[in-house]
Parts: C-alpha cells; structure tokens; sequence
C-alpha cells in the first residue's frame, strides 16, 4: 500500500515478499483511492525481473491485470513498483492473488 500522493518508488524502497506457495498464473489488482489525471503504471517483479505491468488509464481507480505461464517458487522475491505515477493520484492498494 501507499498512501498519499502517489510518487515514483525507487526500486530500493519497494517492499519485498516472499512466495509461500509455487504459482503459475497471478491476479494483481491495483486501486486508487484519487484517480489520475494521467496513467498510473505499477510494474510486477519476480526476483527483481519485470514480469508485466498493471495500467490504470486516466480517471480509472481499479485495473486487474492477469500474467500466466509464470513460475512463481516458494521463496522467491515478489515486489511492486509504481514506475508511472499519475498527476494528482493518491492513496494505492496492489494486491497479488497467485494460483497455479
């Protein structure tokens, strides 16, 4: 979460999990409490390589973005970035739902 107005996050101050569970396709939900004017971007991390993006268009407070055929193992480092931030968004909440 981050709460707020959004601002670009540096890739050494983005939290990062760790997988309990192995997973080949992952859910991530990214809402804002404030849309952007402009786009908003968050980009997905699986052990500090991108694996895909999740775009909220301006004025949009919810996207769910859908990546498979990943290999997602247990103890492997989950991270999210928001590498775009929107003029005037605030207050973020990205959630992951992995399954395999």
């Amino acid at each position: 979460s981050f709460s707020g107005a959004l601002t670009v996050t540096a890739a050494d101050d983005a939290p990062v999990h760790d997988v309990e569970n192995a997973f080949d396709t992952m859910a991530v939900v990214a809402r804002l409490t404030v849309a952007g004017s402009t786009q908003t971007i968050f980009t997905v991390y699986l052990d500090g390589v991108s694996i895909g993006t999740v775009t909220l268009a301006a004025a949009a407070i919810r996207q769910t973005t859908t990546f498979v055929n990943v290999s997602g193992d247990v103890a492997d480092a989950l991270s999210v970035r928001c590498t775009t931030a929107g003029t005037g968004a605030k207050s973020a909440s990205v959630k992951c739902r992995m399954r395999s």
